[in-house]
């Protein structure tokens, strides 16, 4: 199933964004590092644009030689100008720790710790994965 990711806010504490169904149900909410723009805005590594999305195992890399934890089922952004790796489906809460331009899943945008962060991470994961039983790449299309 393709899907739209459709930003609800980017700032110093990371990009926070909904994902879209084709028909523009809301399926969960996604959470990235955002990083400061020359012009002082805040942008994260995904620009508004298409990209393909490749399932696959994946791990999450802390570095360029050393990974966390074991791999696991996910699809990857791919064409992301300058960058490889990014993963859509994580489990993470705080997007300026938890992710380097990986989109983090919730259910929710709360506060953790005093801090926005995604919550129910694991349950959202497991929901957007069961939406994509099956598929084995799908397009998203980032709004700007």
């Amino acid at each position: 199933m393709d899907i739209t990711l459709k930003k609800t806010s980017c700032d110093e504490t990371g990009f926070f964004g909904e994902l879209l169904s084709p028909a523009g149900a809301h399926l969960i909410y996604v959470a990235s590092h955002a990083y400061q723009q020359d012009d002082g805005s805040w942008a994260m590594k995904v620009q508004p644009g298409q990209y393909l999305c490749v399932g696959g195992m994946h791990q999450i890399m802390n570095g360029p030689n050393h990974t966390l934890g074991q791999p696991f089922k996910t699809f990857e952004v791919t064409g992301v100008v300058g960058h490889s790796g990014i993963l859509l489906g994580h489990v993470g809460n705080w997007p300026q720790l938890d992710s380097d331009g990986c989109f983090l899943t919730g259910l929710a945008i709360a506060t953790l710790s005093g801090k926005p962060a995604v919550i129910s991470s694991t349950a959202a994961y497991n929901q957007f994965m069961s939406t994509q039983l099956g598929v084995s790449q799908f397009t998203l299309t980032v709004l700007p």
